[in-house]
């Protein structure tokens, strides 16, 4: 039963002890402190999950453990379940860049040691704005960098597209990373000739089973689903066969969810007020956090650097 429900039959119970006659002169006022009563126990509601959500990670300002970090994807926004406001809160907006720290890491990338006839060129394709950076890196901004705001229970309306499509093509999953709201419906497809068994596992959980499986074995097969976009969280997808596949899906749990364009770029719009922490996470660089107070009508403009200590 919810708050209004409760107030509301709370009303009715002790209307009925009222004489007929002073019932209709008691009903507007009753009504009134009805709604009033309910819209506070609301508020407070809210600002219980938004204090347990703010706990969701330590307060920090710098590195934490990528695995740490994946892991508050899934639990973003606390423990309710995110709050469209049905009329405008005060907010204010995020704008920010990530950019490369130090000097360019050695790349992790599993290269194909066989059936790669039909693999296109492997590249640096988890740094794609840093290739070819390895001295002074100060302005080189990175791309695919997932960025996220924890502690955020309420708030505009998500207006991510609910169908959203990953394609494998010549060994390379298209986009790398993929961002997708919530119970969206995922079209994956397939151009490879080799056969496939891609498996989409929760980012940074040990031991976890994959939330699908899809099985290609023409080029031309395509699978509509919504099992590995069901709930949010990070998810690894790979290839049974082939280890060098390999992608990310960003299933958002509120709109507070981007993955950085080719410039390091990101923003937010609509942020309600306070504070919260901001989670930047790269495949191959690692994860920071940092807080960030969110004020009406201003913009907070952040820099994250990632790579270094």
């Amino acid at each position: 039963m919810n708050a209004v429900t409760w107030w509301f039959e709370r009303a009715l119970g002790t209307m009925a002890i009222v004489p007929q006659s002073r019932c209709v002169k008691l009903s507007l006022g009753m009504l009134a402190a009805v709604l009033c009563a309910a819209c506070r126990e609301t508020n407070s509601s809210r600002l219980a999950a938004d204090s347990a959500s703010a706990r969701a990670i330590p307060k920090a300002n710098g590195a934490i453990a990528a695995d740490t970090a994946t892991r508050t994807l899934a639990t973003a926004a606390g423990v309710a379940e995110y709050h469209i406001d049905q009329v405008p809160v005060a907010a204010g907006r995020i704008t920010g860049r990530v950019r490369l720290n130090g000097a360019l890491p050695v790349d992790s990338l599993v290269t194909p040691d066989r059936d790669s006839t039909g693999c296109r060129p492997f590249l640096d394709v988890t740094l794609p704005q840093a290739r070819g950076a390895n001295t002074d890196t100060a302005d080189v901004a990175i791309a695919n960098a997932v960025v996220w705001l924890v502690g955020v229970t309420h708030g505009p309306r998500v207006l991510f597209p609910r169908r959203v499509s990953m394609m494998l093509d010549g060994c390379h999953l298209k986009p790398r990373v993929l961002l997708a709201p919530t119970g969206a419906t995922m079209i994956t497809s397939n151009r490879d000739e080799m056969l496939t068994n891609l498996r989409f596992v929760d980012h940074g959980v040990p031991g976890a089973l994959p939330r699908e499986e899809i099985q290609f074995t023409d080029p031309g097969q395509l699978v509509p689903s919504g099992k590995a976009v069901a709930k949010p969280g990070l998810v690894e997808v790979r290839d049974q066969y082939r280890p060098w596949v390999r992608g990310f899906v960003v299933v958002a749990p509120h709109p507070f969810v981007a993955v950085t364009e080719t410039g390091g770029n990101f923003s937010f719009e609509g942020v309600p007020t306070g504070s919260y922490q901001l989670v930047v996470w790269h495949e191959r660089l690692g994860a920071r956090v940092l807080p960030v107070r969110v004020e009406q009508g201003v913009v907070t403009v952040v820099t994250v650097a990632l790579g270094g200590s």
